[in-house]
């Protein structure tokens, strides 16, 4: 089964969620999506479009962008550019969307400018935070946007461990 479609720009990061959610029953998907959110969905670890939907999808699918496409190409012309990307599932997936995963790296992104000990200190103890992070070899002194998503799966293995 091969999700499509051209996604109404207010509710694409929802749609995405659900999406990345089936990823065991699906065999991909092909989605227009508002540039911007092609830039979140392909963004590296420490630039600003990188953040939790980054992360979210691709733990599970390998994202590739198949166009872009100029407001000038619909009519009537919206004010933005659009994409079409590819969602291909992983073959291994780098994380498993358990719950001490979704916790962590939306911990790490709701309070972005804050460190990675501090955002995870409001969701749980010092020590537990602390814990976590060395269990999974990080710095406690980095900041959510600077972790790979491999990083974000050790940490919460490393979340689970610490209880």
């Amino acid at each position: 089964l091969v999700v499509t479609g051209n996604l109404p720009y207010q509710a694409t990061g929802a749609i995405i969620r659900q999406v990345v959610a089936h990823r065991a029953v699906l065999d991909g998907a092909i989605l227009m999506v508002q540039r911007e959110v092609r830039d979140r969905l392909i963004a590296s670890p420490g630039t600003k479009e990188y953040g939790a939907l980054t992360v979210f999808t691709r733990a599970a699918f390998e994202v590739e962008t198949l166009c872009r496409l100029r407001p000038g190409s619909f009519y009537p012309a919206p004010k933005v550019d659009s994409a079409v990307v590819r969602f291909a599932p992983r073959e291994a997936v780098l994380a498993e969307e358990t719950e001490s995963f979704q916790l962590v790296v939306r911990a790490a992104f709701q309070m972005r400018r804050k460190t990675l000990h501090n955002a995870l200190r409001a969701h749980g103890d010092s020590g537990r935070a602390s814990r976590a992070l060395s269990a999974a070899g990080i710095d406690a002194g980095r900041r959510g946007e600077t972790l790979s998503v491999e990083e974000f799966a050790a940490l919460a293995k490393g979340w689970d461990a610490g209880m």
